[in-house]
C-alpha cells in the first residue's frame, strides 16, 4: 500500500509538472530576473555615494578657506596659505585657487578683477562654458578671461584688448575667452593671481581660498578638522 501511495504521488506530481510547465517557466524566470535586479540595485547602493562624490566635485569649490571679516575693510590672507595648504600633501585635494577680488575701472566703467590661478581654476570648474579659449597659465601676465554679463556691458569678445586701471597702476590685456557661469563669475573680469595682486600694490596677499576636495561626509569632516589646525586664525 505505502509503494503504491507513493508511486502514485509521483505520477499526480509529473503531470502537474506537465500540465503546468508554462507557469514553472514564467516563474522561473520571474525569479531570475529578481536576482538580476537584486544583485544590480545592491551594487547601485555600494558605489552610489562614491560615483555621486565624483561627480559633484565637478560642480566647483566645497571648501573655502578665508580670514575673518575685517568689518568695513575687506579682509585679506598671506598668499603663504597656499604653501600650508600643499604641505598637507592630501590625495582628497583636487583643486586649490586662491581669489584676490579688486575693484578697477575698464575706461569709465567700474569693475571687479578676480586674479586667480587658471590651471587650478580649470581643473575644478570643468563645466564653466568658455567662448574662445582658456588661460591655460597661472603666470600668465598678458590675458584675461571675462565674464559674460561683463563682457556685454563692456563690448568684448575674444581677441579683444581691454585697459585696466586700480589707484596709480594700470595694464592691458588681451580677451582669451568668454565665460559664462550663471553665477557671481559671470560679471567679473579673470586675471592672474600676480595682475591682480600688482594691479593693486597687495602683493603676496590674498582673499580667499577655494578647495575641491573628494570624500564622504565624515571624511570631509575630518579634512575640514585637519584644515582648521593647519591654518589657525582662518
Amino acid at each position: 500500500m505505502a509503494l503504491r501511495s507513493q508511486s502514485m504521488f509521483w505520477r499526480i506530481f509529473r503531470q502537474l509538472l506537465g500540465a503546468s510547465r508554462g507557469r514553472l517557466t514564467l516563474a522561473l524566470i520571474a525569479l531570475s530576473s529578481g536576482a538580476a535586479i537584486s544583485s544590480a540595485l545592491l551594487n547601485i547602493d555600494l558605489d552610489a555615494e562614491q560615483k555621486l562624490t565624483h561627480e559633484f566635485r565637478t560642480l566647483g569649490a566645497n571648501v573655502v578657506v578665508a580670514p575673518p571679516s575685517a568689518g568695513s575693510d575687506a579682509a585679506l590672507a598671506d598668499a603663504a596659505v597656499m604653501d600650508r595648504i600643499a604641505g598637507l600633501h592630501s590625495p582628497q585635494i583636487v583643486a586649490a585657487a586662491p581669489y584676490l577680488y579688486v575693484a578697477a575701472n575698464a575706461g569709465a566703467q567700474p569693475v571687479i578683477l578676480a586674479g586667480t590661478w587658471f590651471d587650478q581654476v580649470a581643473k575644478m570648474n570643468s563645466w564653466w562654458k568658455v567662448d574662445g579659449g582658456w588661460v591655460s597659465s597661472r603666470d600668465d601676465l598678458l590675458h584675461c578671461l571675462v565674464g559674460q554679463a561683463a563682457a556685454r556691458q563692456l563690448g568684448l569678445m575674444p581677441g579683444s584688448h581691454i585697459n585696466l586701471r586700480a589707484g596709480e597702476h594700470d595694464v592691458s590685456l588681451t580677451v582669451t575667452g568668454i565665460v559664462t557661469t550663471g553665477g557671481d563669475e559671470d560679471s567679473q573680469i579673470f586675471t592672474s593671481l600676480d595682475t591682480a595682486q600688482d594691479l593693486s600694490d597687495l602683493a603676496g596677499r590674498v582673499s580667499l581660498v577655494q578647495l575641491s576636495v573628494l570624500g564622504t561626509s565624515s571624511e570631509m569632516e575630518a579634512f575640514a578638522s585637519r584644515l582648521a589646525n593647519a591654518l589657525p586664525g582662518l
